[in-house]
């Protein structure tokens, strides 16, 4: 079936986010925990709601740590948040394509819509499911379904697109098809193993989709 809609995971796939969120995690287990978290430690994290893994991480400590994690992460950003380059160019293209595009991500709503205030992900994105607005987190389907939802298409018309497993397995488990974004992949490796309906090495090959986009 030709393509009605895709939707994007955020951090690592639209945005180049890993950076300056490990930094200001560091810097919040520095000041709250007061400890440092090795590098490769700080990698385990990425990917996973700010929520979980203040649990993992701070225990009877989590709003503080909480606080303090958004508070250094909004100071960075503010200055080096970007898209990923060649994003912007892709995403403009889908659109004037006739796909309707939307995006779930493990930020919270919160979270999201200070990126959203940083980055024109509304020029582009016409619905997205932060990760409080769904009770179970990726690679459970519950988000990518509400944003079939709202898109009003069906999952086999739809690609997900991301850069992790959980991303991937969460459109599978939706009816979807996937897309491995390769740019923001920790794990290459383990992102091709999944097996996934399209492979994606740079922004720029996100234009493919629209030979496959129909308006019907």
């Amino acid at each position: 079936m030709n393509l009605r809609a895709a939707i994007f995971d955020l951090d690592g796939t639209l945005i180049d986010s890993k950076a300056i969120d490990l930094q200001a995690l560091a810097e919040a287990a520095r000041e709250v925990l007061e400890k440092e978290l090795p590098p490769d430690d700080l990698g385990l994290f990425f990917g996973i709601s700010s929520q979980e893994t203040a649990r993992r991480l701070a225990g009877d400590r989590q709003e503080r740590f909480l606080a303090a994690w958004a508070r250094r992460y909004e100071e960075l950003a503010r200055n080096s948040l970007r898209f990923f380059p060649g994003i912007q160019e892709a995403l403009q293209v889908l659109k004037e394509s006739g796909l309707r595009l939307g995006g779930v991500t493990m930020q919270t709503r919160a979270e999201l819509d200070f990126s959203r205030s940083i980055v024109p992900l509304d020029e582009f994105i016409e619905t997205w499911i932060a990760s409080d607005e769904t009770p179970r987190p990726k690679p459970d389907p519950v988000h990518v379904q509400l944003a079939i939802e709202r898109l009003g298409v069906l999952p086999e018309a739809t690609m997900v697109v991301g850069d992790t497993v959980s991303d991937l397995q969460s459109g599978r488990a939706a009816g979807t098809q996937t897309g491995a974004a390769l740019w923001g992949a920790a794990d290459q490796t383990r992102l091709l193993a999944f097996g996934p309906d399209f492979i994606f090495r740079s922004p720029k090959e996100l234009r493919r989709l629209c030979n496959r986009a129909t308006n019907r």
